[in-house]
């Protein structure tokens, strides 16, 4: 029996809910509570529906996208720490992340970034083509117990 018009319905803004609170959160099971789903409905719409499927992958890039803003914030225009003396607030200093801004050049320059070890591993093996097997009888007799 297919479902009504109106399950549909329901199911679908279920999804578009499910969506938005990924899309700011990029957490399935913070999506889902917000969703008021369980998280393995999440799950089996990704197996059975291509148009839900579609839809999450494009909020899970949306996600990406939002890191990516918040990762240069930090990396490039710095954060601002608050600094205290004697228990008051002073003042505030700005704060730039060198591992951010490194993690986001290898991101997007792989080829000029990224780390690279080399190891030079070189060995002769010589076999003299005859073998020698020990086997210990471990107590046993002939028929093996």
């Amino acid at each position: 029996m297919g479902r009504t018009k109106t399950q549909r319905r329901t199911t679908r803004n279920k999804q578009l809910a499910f969506l938005k609170a990924y899309r700011s959160s990029g957490s399935v099971s913070l999506a889902a509570q917000e969703a008021k789903i369980a998280r393995r409905t999440h799950y089996n719409w990704l197996e059975s529906d291509s148009r839900y499927r579609k839809d999450f992958e494009e909020a899970q890039s949306e996600y990406i996208d939002t890191l990516e803003r918040e990762v240069d914030r930090r990396a490039f225009e710095g954060v601002d720490t608050p600094v205290f003396y004697q228990g008051m607030q002073v003042a505030t200093v700005k704060r730039y992340s060198d591992r951010l801004a490194m993690f986001r050049l290898r991101a997007l320059a792989p080829e000029k970034y990224v780390e690279r070890s080399q190891v030079d591993v070189s060995a002769e093996v010589q076999h003299s083509g005859q073998v020698t097997l020990y086997l210990p009888d471990n107590g046993r007799d002939d028929r093996g117990s």
